[in-house]
């Protein structure tokens, strides 16, 4: 299977459980090109998951799934088994501790992916719930809009009135993810009359309180400063937005 093509099955796994957290086996990380899953990795689209804590029991054909129980032994070695409960001439079954390393991915790590792709002054992802994900704050030429993530079956980009399926802008190609943010700004430069995607007041509000915070907690020392020349806004206007 090509690296666009895990790729793009990737994302539908994650709309399929409405954008709640996945899981895929390290043997079948094993099977994907080398490339794709080197860029996950490094971007933290995937990351370690706890080992999993049920197998597909291989005793019969019935192939059950199971729970799995991991015994140590005496050299600190882990030893991980089925116990069948199935049919009387099968007791113990061994699994491999390969067999239960696993990754993890979710829709809020698709929406970290595109905050970092488009380099958003967005401070952390903020989840409304299980299928939407507020991105941040978008600007194109003439204007701004806020960028969500939402799930309508499959992933899609809501901003400034438009909402786009995900894959029209984001793509796996010459072994980087890619995002064409030439369209996403001539969609914020013309957004549709009355659209509800831009922030509001109290979005802003908490978008700036946010990074006011995270710059405290970094010990930057002209946090208001900083924050300020990032929104180009003076100090004043920040503190009156703040204290609003």
């Amino acid at each position: 299977m090509t690296s666009e093509r895990i790729w793009l099955e990737l994302l539908d796994r994650i709309s399929a459980q409405g954008g709640a957290k996945i899981f895929i086996t390290e043997q079948e990380l094993f099977t994907w090109p080398n490339d794709v899953v080197s860029a996950m990795k490094v971007c933290k689209l995937i990351t370690k998951a706890p080992p999993a804590v049920s197998a597909v029991c291989s005793g019969c054909e019935r192939e059950c799934i199971m729970p799995v129980d991991v015994l140590i032994d005496h050299t600190h070695t882990p030893h991980a088994f089925i116990t069948c409960d199935k049919r009387h001439d099968i007791n113990r079954v061994s699994v491999a501790i390969c067999c239960l390393e696993q990754w993890q991915t979710s829709g809020g790590e698709i929406a970290n992916l595109v905050a970092s792709l488009l380099a958003l002054e967005s401070y952390g992802v903020s989840q409304s719930h299980v299928s939407k994900w507020e991105i941040g704050l978008l600007r194109g030429l003439k204007h701004t809009s806020y960028l969500t993530l939402l799930i309508e079956e499959k992933l899609k980009l809501s901003l400034a009135g438009h909402i786009i399926a995900l894959t029209d802008v984001l793509s796996f190609v010459d072994s980087a993810f890619k995002i064409d943010r030439r369209r996403l700004s001539d969609l914020v430069d013309h957004p549709i009359a009355g659209a509800g995607d831009k922030e509001t007041a109290q979005q802003r509000r908490e978008r700036l309180q946010k990074r006011v915070n995270q710059l405290k907690a970094q010990k930057v020392k002209a946090f208001l400063k900083t924050t300020a020349k990032e929104e180009d806004i003076s100090v004043s206007r920040l503190k009156q937005i703040l204290s609003d």
